[in-house]
């Protein structure tokens, strides 16, 4: 439900930014937009989020696939994600995506203190589905709780910044050299703990030497992992069946780390380029 969000999200920041929105292309994104946030938004939305008072769900705060079921990892981070990130934009375009009424009931403070209470005691983000990687978990968590920080309550801030100095003392710990050591393996996990921990350190969160002296590292252990070929370069992870998430994956971590553009170009080239695997519509198969 939310990744057409996130796909519209996207498309109208890109034309955005070069000046190419239509009316077409405008009505097209807040339809997709609406829709989907109408799916999320308690208490009729057939997801809506389980808030407390509420006679379905269990009251936590969390989302999932279908409002009677249990809330789940994925199904309570990627809204939150999500949301977080049109609000974003609501910020920089406040009259645009005219949602308001499609999201009036949404509690960004009760899902992140869902996802916060389920982090390990040591730091850590550990779930078993779609991502079941914990440095992957932690690193897109904890990028996120970073991100959605000014749209929470001083309660649920401190929140944050206690389960931000737990989860980059141990993202820090980990020994990427030795368990990421195969080229097919970790680039997901490698590409979030960069994602994370830059965000934790810009957030002003744990030593900032130590956090650049690490992500430096991962920087130069996530980009041997690329394969050249020809024009373009892609990564793979044996954790995913095809190149594309893990390529956007890295280009993207590595562009946070300092790379410039123009030294990624081959894995846009790559995922812009190369339509095997891509449907009909349009897609990658993973937004």
């Amino acid at each position: 439900v939310m990744s057409p969000a996130l796909a519209a999200l996207r498309v109208k920041q890109y034309y955005e930014e070069r000046g190419a929105l239509n009316n077409k292309t405008n009505t097209t994104v807040r339809t997709a937009m609406q829709k989907a946030l109408d799916h999320m938004n308690p208490p009729d939305g057939y997801n809506a989020q389980q808030l407390a008072g509420q006679s379905y769900g269990d009251g936590s705060g969390g989302w999932a696939w279908g409002k009677w079921s249990t809330p789940s990892m994925f199904y309570t981070f990627y809204p939150n994600y999500v949301i977080t990130e049109l609000k974003k934009d609501m910020d920089a375009d406040p009259g645009f995506w005219n949602v308001d009424a499609n999201m009036s009931n949404i509690d960004l403070n009760a899902s992140a203190n869902w996802l916060i209470g389920r982090q390990k005691e040591e730091g850590r983000w550990s779930d078993w589905g779609y991502i079941s990687n914990d440095v992957e978990w932690t690193g897109f968590i904890s990028e996120n709780l970073v991100s959605e920080y000014r749209y929470l309550d001083p309660t649920m801030q401190g929140a944050v910044n206690t389960s931000l100095n737990k989860s980059c003392a141990w993202l820090l710990a980990q020994n990427y050299k030795e368990e990421y050591k195969e080229k097919d393996t970790g680039t997901l996990a490698l590409s979030y703990a960069i994602l994370g921990l830059v965000a934790i350190r810009d957030h002003g969160i744990g030593n900032a030497e130590e956090i650049d002296i690490t992500v430096g590292a991962l920087k130069g252990q996530l980009y041997n992992k690329s394969t050249p070929s020809g024009s373009e370069i892609y990564w793979s992870d044996s954790s995913r069946w095809d190149t594309y998430e893990s390529t956007a994956s890295a280009v993207l971590a590595l562009n946070k780390s300092g790379m410039l553009a123009d030294e990624l170009s081959g894995g846009i080239t790559h995922l812009i380029g190369n339509r095997a695997g891509r449907s009909y519509s349009g897609g990658w198969g993973s937004t």
